[in-house]
């Protein structure tokens, strides 16, 4: 890295950039947190950070500023995007050393090394790694995850964070507000073979419920937030924080909504939730056959996902169902029992999404158990699952799959929620 960066030196001018999802219906609806925290975390320790949010913005348009150090952030699906902000820095500024974090960099780290302009992968969370990065130049460090604190309240300001605010993809909960996304849990305990987020980090990062606190209060003051999507993988399945958790929102009389398995949806817990101000649950339904749910390691049935929609609709609460289609196993009959599940409940807003084996997935992991091939050197071009309408991924027998069951869903495709 050329001299040592000494901590008497001055700090070293770091840009992290926050790369375009242009793929999704919008990609200025829920921002990338994560450079957030990191930022303000870096900032705390004495460096001189911003960050360049790029999303809803042409990459053909984009010209980086000069800094020592750039931090990129993203998903495999961004990649494209990745690959071309990184050849553009290298283009212009040779010398700078481009960093990449995030779930591709921790989950595909030669990937990236081998097919981009990036120097570096930090791998898991960021904030030690790069902080101690840019005082010394050292990646060789050693913590205990369980005392690792993140900053309390994301650095909101780094970016013009209002373009996020008002309510896109979620309208159809309360209409254009503005809404906000937090996390009180990083970090998933399940492993379905189709996902990858049990392999993000080793251990689950529980946000200290004051932090939490902090930071509702903070949204809902500075930013006049209406509406807070609680955007854990899974909301509440430590039993010890769903209780102080719920109190909390109702305390303060939070509006919110949540990501949660079916197989957590008992009716006591959904009325608690319902009274301490949730709205709205989305659930990874992820199919109504059995043996594709099986297939999945998803550990639940179809009859509980059957269940799961049943009582949260009946107590009030919006039902968003996500499927995903194609998965390693999928057949017309498999088809038509998801037919059969998205077609009894009418009012459930549907998302209906092509499977794609994303890296660290036991699929991307193991092809072979699964009877299929992948290009391990793909460009990531055609990898994103949740996307505009008529963007539809996948073989022709794949995309006929969905077609009919979004022909199903009709009004209530998460496509036709958002118009």
């Amino acid at each position: 890295m050329g001299e040592t960066l000494g901590e008497e030196e001055p700090a070293v001018p770091t840009n992290i950039i926050i790369p375009p999802s242009p793929w999704l219906i919008s990609d200025t609806d829920i921002p990338f947190i994560g450079p957030l925290y990191l930022s303000a975390y870096l900032k705390e320790h004495g460096h001189d950070v911003t960050v360049t949010d790029l999303s809803g913005k042409d990459l053909n348009d984009w010209i980086p500023g000069k800094y020592d150090i750039y931090g990129i952030t993203g998903t495999s699906a961004n990649f494209p995007q990745m690959k071309i902000i990184a050849q553009r820095i290298r283009d212009l500024y040779p010398t700078s050393y481009i960093v990449a974090g995030g779930a591709h960099a921790t989950l595909a780290p030669d990937h990236l090394l081998s097919n981009s302009e990036v120097d570096i992968c930090i791998k898991g969370p960021g904030e030690i790694a790069f902080e101690r990065f840019l005082a010394n130049g050292n990646l060789d460090y050693e913590f205990d995850y369980e005392d690792y604190l993140m900053s309390p309240i994301p650095d909101y300001e780094a970016i013009d964070f209002s373009k996020y605010l008002p309510s896109q993809t979620y309208k159809y909960l309360l209409g254009i507000v503005n809404e906000a996304t937090i996390f009180t849990t990083l970090g998933c305990p399940y492993k379905c073979n189709f996902c990858a987020q049990h392999k993000m980090r080793n251990k689950i990062k529980f946000i200290p419920l004051n932090d939490v606190e902090k930071n509702l209060l903070y949204l809902k003051e500075k930013y006049g937030v209406k509406l807070f999507y609680i955007s854990d993988d899974t909301f509440g399945f430590a039993k010890s924080r769903f209780g102080d958790l719920c109190n909390m929102f109702k305390k303060h009389k939070i509006t919110w909504h949540c990501l949660l398995r079916a197989d957590l949806a008992q009716e006591s817990r959904l009325k608690f939730m319902n009274k301490s101000g949730c709205i709205g649950v989305v659930y990874g339904f992820e199919s109504g056959s059995n043996k594709i749910l099986k297939l999945m390691n998803k550990g639940v049935t179809a009859n509980q996902n059957y269940e799961a929609a049943k009582i949260t609709q009946e107590l009030g609460m919006t039902v968003r169902g996500q499927m995903v289609v194609g998965f390693p196993g999928e057949t017309d009959k498999t088809i038509k029992e998801t037919k059969r599940f998205i077609g009894a409940f009418p009012n459930v807003i549907w998302g209906v999404h092509t499977f794609q084996p994303y890296p660290g997935s036991d699929v991307w992991n193991f092809p072979e158990k699964y009877g299929i091939k992948i290009d391990k050197e793909t460009d990531f071009s055609d990898w994103h699952t949740i996307g505009k309408p008529g963007e539809i991924k996948g073989s022709e027998k794949i995309q006929k799959w969905i077609k009919e069951l979004k022909d199903i869903a009709g009004n209530k495709s998460i496509e036709r929620a958002c118009e």
